[in-house]
């Protein structure tokens, strides 16, 4: 009997996740991504999960299902992407018009999270998603935190772990996350995309708490724009856009409400994981007897 599952190919991998193609005979294709959750807390993993299921937008990356196997892996489902803002930047893929509309969208995304009570902490360039039709999908949801557990100092490589130079000053300085860190990550996201490069070096820690970062052309993309990348980069925390604001000025600016893109969201999915499980097996096999290869990128 023809399995119901097939790995078509791994994406990425790295020290503690894994990610894959998974398609489906009757369901299309997903995104596996699998985490090794065996240091945290079980109980609180699984809320944290269970909340983002619901979590459906058109500017969000859904998650439709998930498992945990006997060894704390965590497998999740999610809907299907084609490629990540930061092969796209690599590319320079991009327009003003597209620009901005890719502002707006990150933005909107970003503030119906934190209207859930949610804090993204993970937003970067690779970690943001385009779909076929080129709009935003912020993805990583699955592993985001809530507020209220993030009370207490958070080491900054803790979160985007590899790429400090999208973590706010605060957390840097070993101080609590919070919404307003999501705003300053996407501030970096915005001036990466309209600069077309990174606003602060890797590993120049005392630049991102400096205060001091580059600026955009104003001739080409105007005062009130630089201005609000001025917010949401301000070092102190309360003296930062939140994402409502952020979403409100790229409004104003534009001249007219920015429009969501129309898509049609994804049911929750209750697979029989066992055959998951059997088709990452093979997979594995495959590509140990030489029948598939491991064309991946490194996380």
């Amino acid at each position: 009997m023809t399995s119901p599952f097939v790995i078509h190919k791994q994406l990425a991998t790295g020290r503690f996740v894994n990610v894959y193609q998974l398609g489906t005979h009757d369901q299309g294709t997903f995104i596996l991504k699998i985490l090794d959750t065996s240091t945290a807390d079980a109980e609180k993993t699984k809320a944290e999960v269970e909340s983002v299921l619901d979590l459906k937008h058109p500017h969000v990356q859904q998650c439709c299902s998930y498992s945990f196997d006997s060894d704390r892996k965590l497998y999740l489902l999610l809907q299907e992407v084609k490629w990540s803002l930061q092969h796209e930047l690599e590319k320079r893929n991009f327009k003003w018009n597209d620009d901005f509309k890719l502002l707006a969208q990150m933005a909107d995304g970003l503030k119906f999270l934190h209207s859930k009570n949610v804090c993204h902490g993970h937003l970067r360039t690779d970690h943001v998603y385009l779909d076929m039709d080129r709009n935003i999908k912020l993805g990583e949801v699955a592993i985001v935190r809530k507020p209220d557990n993030l009370t207490k100092p958070v080491m900054f490589y803790e979160l985007n772990a590899g790429r400090p130079c999208y973590l706010g000053p605060e957390v840097i300085d070993h101080k609590p996350y919070t919404t307003k860190t999501d705003v300053w990550s996407l501030g970096c996201i915005f001036l990466e995309i309209l600069s077309q490069k990174a606003p602060f070096i890797y590993g120049n820690l005392a630049g991102i708490t400096s205060g001091v970062h580059p600026k955009i052309s104003t001739l080409r993309h105007g005062l009130p724009l630089s201005n609000l990348i001025d917010k949401m980069l301000a070092v102190e925390p309360s003296m930062r856009s939140t994402a409502a604001e952020v979403c409100d000025t790229l409004k104003d600016i534009r001249g007219m409400e920015v429009v969501s893109a129309d898509v049609t969201f994804l049911p929750r999915l209750y697979l029989d994981w066992g055959k998951v499980y059997a088709a990452l097996a093979k997979y594995r096999h495959d590509v140990i007897v030489g029948t598939k290869s491991t064309c991946c990128s490194l996380l």
